[in-house]
Protein backbone atom coordinates (compact mmCIF):
# COMPACT_ATOMS: atom_id res chain seq x y z
CA UNK A 1 0.00 0.00 0.00
CA UNK A 2 1.31 2.94 -1.27
CA UNK A 3 2.39 5.81 1.47
CA UNK A 4 3.34 9.37 1.58
CA UNK A 5 3.27 10.27 4.99
CA UNK A 6 6.68 10.76 5.92
CA UNK A 7 6.92 12.70 2.79
CA UNK A 8 4.12 14.70 3.24
CA UNK A 9 5.84 15.91 7.10
CA UNK A 10 8.58 17.92 5.06
CA UNK A 11 5.48 20.06 4.01
CA UNK A 12 4.74 21.11 7.91
CA UNK A 13 3.48 23.85 10.00
CA UNK A 14 6.66 23.35 11.48
CA UNK A 15 8.98 23.09 8.91
CA UNK A 16 8.11 26.52 8.03
CA UNK A 17 8.30 28.10 11.37
CA UNK A 18 11.87 26.27 12.02
CA UNK A 19 13.30 27.89 8.39
CA UNK A 20 11.54 31.33 9.48
CA UNK A 21 12.85 30.94 12.76
CA UNK A 22 16.48 30.39 11.69
CA UNK A 23 16.37 33.13 9.66
CA UNK A 24 15.22 35.38 12.14
CA UNK A 25 18.22 34.78 14.42
CA UNK A 26 20.33 34.95 11.75
CA UNK A 27 21.50 31.13 11.47
CA UNK A 28 20.06 30.99 7.73
CA UNK A 29 21.73 33.57 5.25
CA UNK A 30 20.04 32.28 2.13
CA UNK A 31 18.28 34.63 -0.02
CA UNK A 32 14.96 32.87 -0.76
CA UNK A 33 14.80 31.15 2.56
CA UNK A 34 11.68 33.10 3.08
CA UNK A 35 10.21 32.59 -0.12
CA UNK A 36 10.94 28.46 0.46
CA UNK A 37 9.48 28.69 4.19
CA UNK A 38 6.16 30.41 2.69
CA UNK A 39 5.97 27.90 0.13
CA UNK A 40 5.75 25.10 2.49
CA UNK A 41 3.48 26.74 4.42
CA UNK A 42 0.85 26.89 1.40
CA UNK A 43 1.75 23.74 0.72
CA UNK A 44 1.10 22.57 4.04
CA UNK A 45 -1.79 24.79 4.08
CA UNK A 46 -3.46 23.18 1.05
CA UNK A 47 -3.06 19.96 2.33
CA UNK A 48 -4.66 20.31 5.38
CA UNK A 49 -7.95 21.98 3.90
CA UNK A 50 -7.99 18.89 1.59
CA UNK A 51 -8.00 16.36 4.75
CA UNK A 52 -10.60 17.78 6.58
CA UNK A 53 -11.70 15.50 8.83
CA UNK A 54 -14.03 17.38 12.00
CA UNK A 55 -16.42 20.81 11.81
CA UNK A 56 -14.28 22.37 13.75
CA UNK A 57 -10.53 22.63 14.66
CA UNK A 58 -8.21 25.16 16.17
CA UNK A 59 -6.15 24.80 12.71
CA UNK A 60 -8.86 27.11 10.87
CA UNK A 61 -7.42 25.19 7.75
CA UNK A 62 -8.49 21.96 9.42
CA UNK A 63 -12.29 22.70 9.54
CA UNK A 64 -14.61 21.57 6.87
CA UNK A 65 -15.69 23.41 4.31
CA UNK A 66 -18.89 25.21 4.77
CA UNK A 67 -20.31 29.04 4.05
CA UNK A 68 -19.35 29.88 7.71
CA UNK A 69 -15.55 29.82 6.86
CA UNK A 70 -15.05 31.69 3.41
CA UNK A 71 -11.44 31.85 3.25
CA UNK A 72 -11.15 27.98 2.79
CA UNK A 73 -13.30 28.29 -0.52
CA UNK A 74 -11.06 31.57 -1.01
CA UNK A 75 -7.93 29.66 -0.21
CA UNK A 76 -8.85 27.14 -2.54
CA UNK A 77 -9.29 29.36 -5.77
CA UNK A 78 -5.72 30.99 -5.05
CA UNK A 79 -4.37 27.46 -4.90
CA UNK A 80 -5.72 26.47 -7.99
CA UNK A 81 -5.05 29.88 -10.12
CA UNK A 82 -1.15 29.08 -8.76
CA UNK A 83 -0.65 25.91 -9.48
CA UNK A 84 -2.21 26.99 -13.33
CA UNK A 85 0.75 28.97 -13.63
CA UNK A 86 3.32 26.52 -12.26
CA UNK A 87 5.74 25.22 -14.81
CA UNK A 88 9.05 22.84 -14.03
CA UNK A 89 12.29 24.14 -15.48
CA UNK A 90 14.87 21.53 -16.62
CA UNK A 91 18.50 22.50 -17.64
CA UNK A 92 20.00 21.16 -20.89
CA UNK A 93 22.92 21.41 -22.65
CA UNK A 94 23.12 24.56 -21.02
CA UNK A 95 19.57 25.60 -21.61
CA UNK A 96 16.68 26.08 -19.53
CA UNK A 97 13.63 24.37 -20.90
CA UNK A 98 9.93 24.54 -19.34
CA UNK A 99 7.67 21.61 -18.90
CA UNK A 100 4.52 20.51 -16.95
CA UNK A 101 4.47 17.77 -15.29
CA UNK A 102 0.86 16.10 -15.55
CA UNK A 103 0.64 16.57 -11.46
CA UNK A 104 -0.08 20.06 -11.59
CA UNK A 105 -2.94 19.49 -13.72
CA UNK A 106 -4.34 16.58 -11.69
CA UNK A 107 -4.20 18.92 -8.47
CA UNK A 108 -6.03 21.54 -10.52
CA UNK A 109 -8.35 18.78 -11.06
CA UNK A 110 -8.54 18.00 -7.50
CA UNK A 111 -9.42 21.23 -6.04
CA UNK A 112 -12.03 21.94 -9.29
CA UNK A 113 -13.78 18.94 -8.64
CA UNK A 114 -13.91 19.89 -4.61
CA UNK A 115 -15.34 23.01 -5.06
CA UNK A 116 -17.91 21.82 -7.83
CA UNK A 117 -18.81 19.14 -4.99
CA UNK A 118 -18.88 21.62 -2.32
CA UNK A 119 -21.26 24.11 -4.27
CA UNK A 120 -23.61 20.87 -5.84
CA UNK A 121 -24.20 19.64 -1.82
CA UNK A 122 -24.93 23.19 -0.75
CA UNK A 123 -28.05 23.19 -3.47
CA UNK A 124 -29.42 20.17 -1.94
CA UNK A 125 -29.55 21.63 1.33
CA UNK A 126 -26.02 20.23 3.11
CA UNK A 127 -24.25 22.88 4.84
CA UNK A 128 -20.44 21.89 5.21
CA UNK A 129 -17.80 19.02 3.58
CA UNK A 130 -15.38 17.00 5.09
CA UNK A 131 -12.81 16.72 2.27
CA UNK A 132 -11.17 13.92 4.40
CA UNK A 133 -13.90 11.30 3.90
CA UNK A 134 -13.44 11.71 -0.01
CA UNK A 135 -9.95 10.18 -0.21
CA UNK A 136 -8.94 6.40 -0.64
CA UNK A 137 -7.04 5.75 2.27
CA UNK A 138 -10.83 4.11 3.31
CA UNK A 139 -10.89 2.04 0.44
CA UNK A 140 -6.80 1.33 0.55
CA UNK A 141 -7.39 0.21 4.30
CA UNK A 142 -10.13 -2.32 3.64
CA UNK A 143 -8.62 -4.11 1.15
CA UNK A 144 -5.08 -4.61 2.40
CA UNK A 145 -7.18 -5.94 5.17
CA UNK A 146 -8.12 -8.49 2.35
CA UNK A 147 -4.96 -9.29 1.04
CA UNK A 148 -3.40 -10.19 3.84
CA UNK A 149 -6.64 -12.78 5.17
CA UNK A 150 -4.71 -15.99 5.07
CA UNK A 151 -1.25 -14.97 3.81
CA UNK A 152 -0.28 -12.15 1.50
CA UNK A 153 -2.24 -12.24 -1.67
CA UNK A 154 -1.95 -9.54 -4.21
CA UNK A 155 -4.84 -10.26 -6.78
CA UNK A 156 -7.22 -11.89 -4.90
CA UNK A 157 -10.25 -13.68 -6.84
CA UNK A 158 -13.76 -13.17 -6.84
CA UNK A 159 -14.36 -16.12 -4.50
CA UNK A 160 -12.05 -15.19 -2.08
CA UNK A 161 -12.71 -11.81 -1.74
CA UNK A 162 -16.22 -12.90 -1.02
CA UNK A 163 -15.41 -15.16 1.53
CA UNK A 164 -12.99 -12.93 2.95
CA UNK A 165 -15.27 -9.86 3.42
CA UNK A 166 -18.11 -11.94 5.00
CA UNK A 167 -15.82 -13.75 7.58
CA UNK A 168 -14.57 -9.95 8.55
CA UNK A 169 -18.08 -8.76 8.54
CA UNK A 170 -19.02 -11.51 11.02
CA UNK A 171 -16.26 -10.94 13.36
CA UNK A 172 -16.81 -7.11 13.43
CA UNK A 173 -20.38 -7.92 14.04
CA UNK A 174 -19.60 -10.50 16.94
CA UNK A 175 -17.41 -7.45 18.83
CA UNK A 176 -18.88 -6.65 21.96
CA UNK A 177 -20.29 -3.16 22.54
CA UNK A 178 -17.69 -0.31 24.24
CA UNK A 179 -20.63 1.38 25.23
CA UNK A 180 -22.27 -1.26 27.33
CA UNK A 181 -23.21 -1.75 30.92
CA UNK A 182 -21.65 -5.03 31.44
CA UNK A 183 -17.77 -4.75 33.23
CA UNK A 184 -14.79 -5.86 30.54
CA UNK A 185 -13.62 -9.00 31.77
CA UNK A 186 -10.27 -9.09 34.04
CA UNK A 187 -10.99 -5.42 35.06
CA UNK A 188 -10.33 -5.85 38.56
CA UNK A 189 -6.05 -5.42 39.63
CA UNK A 190 -4.39 -6.34 42.53
CA UNK A 191 -2.53 -2.93 43.20
CA UNK A 192 -3.99 -0.20 42.64
CA UNK A 193 -3.01 3.51 43.03
CA UNK A 194 -5.05 4.56 46.31
CA UNK A 195 -2.46 5.05 48.28
CA UNK A 196 -0.14 6.65 45.52
CA UNK A 197 -2.70 9.32 45.30
CA UNK A 198 -3.20 9.50 48.99
CA UNK A 199 0.93 10.35 48.74
CA UNK A 200 1.04 13.12 46.07
CA UNK A 201 -2.00 14.53 47.77
CA UNK A 202 0.32 15.02 51.52
CA UNK A 203 3.17 15.65 49.30
CA UNK A 204 1.51 18.45 47.76
CA UNK A 205 -0.23 20.25 50.64
CA UNK A 206 3.00 19.89 52.75
CA UNK A 207 4.88 21.85 50.47
CA UNK A 208 6.90 24.49 52.17
CA UNK A 209 7.51 27.76 51.66
CA UNK A 210 11.20 27.43 51.98
CA UNK A 211 10.83 25.47 48.95
CA UNK A 212 9.44 28.17 47.12
CA UNK A 213 11.57 30.10 47.56
CA UNK A 214 14.56 28.07 46.64
CA UNK A 215 12.95 27.55 43.27
CA UNK A 216 12.46 31.68 42.85
CA UNK A 217 16.13 31.72 43.78
CA UNK A 218 16.99 29.34 41.17
CA UNK A 219 14.45 30.84 38.65
CA UNK A 220 16.05 34.60 38.76
CA UNK A 221 19.37 33.45 38.65
CA UNK A 222 18.97 31.78 35.68
CA UNK A 223 16.68 35.24 34.09
CA UNK A 224 19.94 36.92 34.93
CA UNK A 225 22.21 34.95 32.22
CA UNK A 226 21.53 36.55 28.98
CA UNK A 227 20.43 33.61 26.59
CA UNK A 228 22.42 33.13 22.84
CA UNK A 229 19.61 33.60 20.42
CA UNK A 230 19.71 30.82 18.32
CA UNK A 231 16.90 27.80 16.83
CA UNK A 232 18.70 25.59 19.87
CA UNK A 233 17.47 28.31 22.74
CA UNK A 234 14.03 29.17 20.92
CA UNK A 235 13.04 24.89 20.71
CA UNK A 236 13.61 24.87 24.43
CA UNK A 237 11.68 27.68 24.81
CA UNK A 238 8.75 26.86 22.83
CA UNK A 239 8.64 23.20 24.27
CA UNK A 240 9.17 24.28 28.15
CA UNK A 241 5.58 26.46 27.38
CA UNK A 242 4.49 23.35 25.95
CA UNK A 243 5.38 21.61 29.14
CA UNK A 244 4.19 24.14 31.59
CA UNK A 245 0.87 24.27 29.27
CA UNK A 246 0.39 20.41 29.93
CA UNK A 247 1.32 20.22 33.82
CA UNK A 248 -1.07 23.57 34.11
CA UNK A 249 -4.00 21.61 32.89
CA UNK A 250 -3.46 18.54 34.37
CA UNK A 251 -2.68 19.95 38.01
CA UNK A 252 -3.94 22.27 40.28
CA UNK A 253 -1.01 23.35 42.03
CA UNK A 254 -1.23 27.14 42.83
CA UNK A 255 2.51 27.08 44.05
CA UNK A 256 3.45 25.54 40.00
CA UNK A 257 1.25 28.44 38.39
CA UNK A 258 2.71 30.78 40.54
CA UNK A 259 6.31 30.14 39.34
CA UNK A 260 6.02 29.28 35.51
CA UNK A 261 3.20 32.10 34.49
CA UNK A 262 4.11 35.36 34.45
CA UNK A 263 2.68 38.56 32.44
CA UNK A 264 5.70 40.21 30.22
CA UNK A 265 4.41 42.20 27.12
CA UNK A 266 8.32 43.25 26.63
CA UNK A 267 8.75 41.24 23.06
CA UNK A 268 11.13 38.19 23.46
CA UNK A 269 13.08 37.47 20.72
CA UNK A 270 13.44 33.99 22.72
CA UNK A 271 9.71 33.23 21.29
CA UNK A 272 10.22 33.44 17.40
CA UNK A 273 9.72 30.13 17.21
CA UNK A 274 5.96 30.72 19.03
CA UNK A 275 5.65 33.17 17.08
CA UNK A 276 6.27 31.37 13.76
CA UNK A 277 4.25 28.56 14.80
CA UNK A 278 1.15 30.47 15.32
CA UNK A 279 -1.39 29.84 12.00
CA UNK A 280 -1.75 33.64 11.95
CA UNK A 281 1.75 34.80 11.42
Amino acid sequence: MMSCKLAMQLFSNTMAATIKTCVYTGELKSKTALQTANMIKFLNNLLDVLNSMNLYNSNPFKCAISSERPQQLQFLEKARSTFESLEKICIKNKKSITTRPLCFDGMCWTINSIIMLYNEQKEIGYTYILTGRLNSDVIENTFSVFRQRGGYNRNPTARIFRTTFRLNAKMCLMKPSFSSNCEPDNDTHLMTNEDNETKLIDTDSSFSSSSSISMLSIDNSLEEQEAVINLENCSNTYFAGYLAMKCLLKFSCSNCEQLMIKSDNIPNQLEYLIFCKNYDS
